[in-house]
């Protein structure tokens, strides 16, 4: 199946649907590649590179998954809690599994911080 990666919006829904097989490596592979050079322009775009950091990181490269969730995160204004949430959530994660278990905690108290209902962030917390 061909992806026009220049429509935004069949990107970002290619993406999401690939990510629920993050085991298939082949699979992972095309969504970095259908997702190379997207710009965090646009809320589209940061949905995008939401799940090409999750598509890194199921590919066994979270220091490059840090990077891109770091560059989704440059950019709040006009973004859904909800999205700039799961990303800097994710990046958490990633900071934990590299040994940067001080950055992560940081990341999760400020995540329970701004919302204390992300279950996962509570759980992580111990709260």
């Amino acid at each position: 199946m061909e992806i026009d990666p220049t429509d935004p919006v069949v990107v970002l829904s290619f993406a999401e649907l690939a990510l629920d097989s993050p085991e298939d490596r082949e699979l992972m592979d095309r969504v970095v590649r259908v997702t190379a050079g997207v710009q965090n322009e646009t809320p589209v775009d940061t949905a995008i590179l939401l799940y090409r950091g999750k598509a890194l990181a199921a590919l066994g490269m979270p220091d490059a998954a840090i990077d891109i969730f770091t560059l989704a995160n440059r950019r709040r204004k006009d973004r859904p809690d909800g999205l700039m949430h799961q990303i800097r959530y994710d990046r958490a994660v990633l900071y934990e599994q590299v040994g940067r278990r001080a950055q992560a905690w940081r990341e999760f108290e400020r995540l329970y911080a701004a919302d204390p209902s992300f279950e996962e962030v509570r759980a992580r917390l111990g709260t």
